[in-house]
């Protein structure tokens, strides 16, 4: 018979508990973790008098910049990626068909309709890691007819 107080028990009964607490521990922290970022959709603003328009779409990524006449003056079509672990999020668009290098910035999620993206870096080492009003895009969600 075991006795309660038995070095074995109190062992036993702590190792359980060990694990309880890593088990709980481990759901709060992967809860919000897990949670994907989801910026699909269209989004555009002015930017330097100038229309921006941003498409994300299952990990594809269109930029169009128009003239203030709308005349298409430049586009990028490329794949991004969004890091929600890092703070601020960061994002990078690679394989741009348009550019022999990627672009890095990091994301800001006002809500659902409004985000903001910093200017954009040619290499991931000078990402920016704040927002300066004058050289970030703040974007709107443009509501499409379904």
């Amino acid at each position: 018979m075991i006795c309660l107080s038995s070095p074995y028990r109190i062992g036993h009964v702590y190792s359980r508990l060990t694990i309880l607490i890593v088990l709980c521990l481990s759901m709060f922290s992967c809860d919000s973790a897990e949670k994907e970022l989801s910026i699909d959709g269209v989004w555009q603003c002015d930017y330097h008098n100038k229309k921006v328009r941003f498409v994300f779409d299952d990990q594809k990524c269109e930029i169009v910049v128009n003239s203030e006449q709308g005349e298409v003056e430049n586009t990028i079509h490329g794949i991004f990626t969004i890091d929600n672990l890092k703070q601020p999020i960061s994002i990078s668009i690679n394989q741009i068909e348009e550019l022999n290098y990627a672009l890095y910035s990091i994301i800001n999620v006002i809500n659902t309709d409004s985000i903001i993206i910093a200017k954009f870096s040619p290499k991931w080492r000078l990402r920016p890691i704040n927002f300066d009003l004058e050289s970030s895009y703040n974007l709107k969600r443009v509501l499409t007819a379904p």
